[in-house]
């Protein structure tokens, strides 16, 4: 595997850790919310630097008999820090989407003979993530 393959994994995992996350954080289910909210508070309150020495240097030492050098080295663990950074601003992206949906447009499919779940289930996230295209690309 070469460099591009695997920051073509690490960004897709990025991917869908912002996207559980995101979705975490708008859910109703307060245990999901605090976790959405403690980790993407922790990885976006600390510096990229601390972060990756942290994933470095702390876990390397407190996992008896884990190198990273046996994994690929200060390269992937690089690209495993990345992609937790990565996700944390992701989720906040797709948050961010999906709220910036106008609630009159739930409304406005209500009345038109729509269930409530359908129109979270399909209306809000698909127009959350279609502003969020543009951040994406």
């Amino acid at each position: 595997m070469n460099d591009n393959q695997a920051s073509d994994y690490f960004i897709n995992a990025a991917s869908i850790i912002g996207n559980v996350f995101g979705l975490f954080k708008i859910s109703r289910n307060k245990i999901l919310k605090m976790i959405s909210n403690v980790y993407i508070e922790i990885i976006r309150g600390t510096p990229l630097m601390v972060q990756i020495f942290v994933v470095y240097f702390g876990i390397g030492s407190a996992i008896p008999g884990f190198s990273w050098k046996s994994i690929g080295g200060a390269f992937t663990a690089g690209a495993v820090t990345l992609t937790i950074n990565a996700g944390a601003y992701m989720a906040e992206i797709v948050r961010g989407g999906i709220e910036s949906v106008d609630k009159g447009a739930d409304g406005s499919r209500l009345k038109l003979g729509d269930v409530l779940w359908s129109i979270y289930d399909t209306h809000n996230i698909t127009t959350g993530n279609s502003n969020n295209v543009a951040i994406y690309h």
